[in-house]
């Protein structure tokens, strides 16, 4: 009798921990936090541009952040692009070099606080 019991509860256990598996898949934490990449991108005739990436479908070429004209952004240094996004509620949160050929590409990984 202590034998059934015991693999009854064994069964209801398991039942129950699949339940509440399921259970927190559907129903994720909400998030606290986002997060985006700002690639910076050196044009020696006209300043800097960054190109950000927030989790959107990749492009071929990276697409310039654009002012309210439509026109791309231009920053004077790595740093004033760093203080744009610093005053839009970003914080740096890690610097990664990327290698394409002979050329290096800087990044900053940034992250904020989501606006519930």
């Amino acid at each position: 009798m202590k034998s059934y019991l015991f693999k009854m509860l064994l069964v209801c256990l398991f039942i129950m921990a699949g339940i509440s598996s399921s259970w927190a898949q559907q129903n994720p934490a909400p998030r606290t936090e986002e997060y985006c990449d700002v690639e910076i991108l050196n044009h020696l005739w006209k300043g800097i541009t960054i190109a950000i990436d927030y989790g959107q479908e990749p492009k071929v070429m990276p697409e310039s952040l654009k002012g309210e004209d439509g026109k791309p952004m231009v920053f004077n240094s790595p740093i004033h692009a760093l203080n744009f996004m610093s005053s839009l509620g970003w914080e740096l949160v890690e610097v990664y070099m990327e290698k394409e050929g002979s050329r290096a590409y800087k990044h900053f990984l940034m992250k904020r606080e989501v606006v519930k």
